[in-house]
């Protein structure tokens, strides 16, 4: 059906949902593709037939028209819900791009004033219009689709948060054990040097050596400590961004459909 749906000059709303699901290995609703739509990710069209509007000319008057082939909807507002107890449809304002015409107030001829611009009409159709779609738009719409990169779900992104905790609680605790070594290394420093007074040069030597040892020890400890440190300011960064984003999906679901 691809082929065939290429050589097709329109597909209708069924015919492009199928589509659109083989070109991306998806399944598409007419649901989905309608909040695509609504999103401006891909134009839609209605055909007229005869769909009485109007469009505000030069002057600033409203002027009656006749919309006639296939019109690009830019919008659809809703007038008045549908009441099925009095009988009353929707009523709904079409903002629309395509061919317009006026008719003659004296004759059943119209007059082609427009081969593409805006106009409104309002209609209270109880059936509504078949929606339509060109072959090219939804080619255009799978690609963006699978270019699209895939979002993790809220269980992933849950999942990802826990194991950065974790790692936090664990670099915490390293950090801490490099902090106790630290102060253990800084006190035994002191003490070699107190005893070094009390013995002759050559352990005097020795003792400033195991000094100068023990600065060096506690230098890479301080540069392993900053390095840790580091690191767990970026998975606090990281986690908090994570948080931002399960509190909008979080949100975002708990939204009326």
């Amino acid at each position: 059906m691809e082929r065939i749906y290429r050589l097709l000059d329109w597909v209708d709303l069924a015919q492009a949902v199928d589509w659109l699901g083989k070109l991306t290995g998806s399944p598409v609703g007419e649901g989905e593709l309608s909040k695509l739509v609504f999103s401006k990710q891909c134009d839609a069209y209605i055909q007229a037939l005869g769909l009485k509007g109007y469009y505000i000319n030069d002057e600033g008057f409203e002027v009656d028209v006749i919309g006639r082939g296939f019109q690009l909807v830019l919008g659809i507002e809703t007038l008045r819900k549908a009441d099925k107890k009095n009988g009353k449809p929707e009523k709904r304002r079409f903002s629309l791009e395509g061919a317009r015409y006026e008719p003659d107030p004296y004759d059943n001829e119209v007059t082609l004033v427009a081969d593409y611009d805006y106009w409104e009409a309002i209609t209270e159709d109880e059936n509504g219009y078949p929606v339509y779609f060109k072959p090219a738009d939804i080619e255009a719409l799978a690609a963006r689709i699978n270019n699209a990169p895939e979002q993790p779900d809220t269980a992933q992104l849950e999942d990802l948060r826990l194991q950065l905790e974790q790692e936090k609680v664990a670099r915490e605790a390293v950090e801490a054990e490099l902090q106790g070594r630290r102060a253990q290394d800084g006190k035994r420093a002191l003490v070699d040097m107190k005893n070094m007074l009390m013995h002759d040069h050559k352990e005097f030597v020795a003792m400033q050596e195991r000094a100068e040892q023990a600065e060096r020890m506690v230098t890479a400890l301080d540069r392993q400590l900053t390095d840790y440190i580091e690191k767990i300011r970026a998975g606090d960064k990281l986690i908090e961004g994570l948080t931002q984003e399960l509190r909008k999906r979080h949100s975002h679901e708990r939204l009326p459909t």
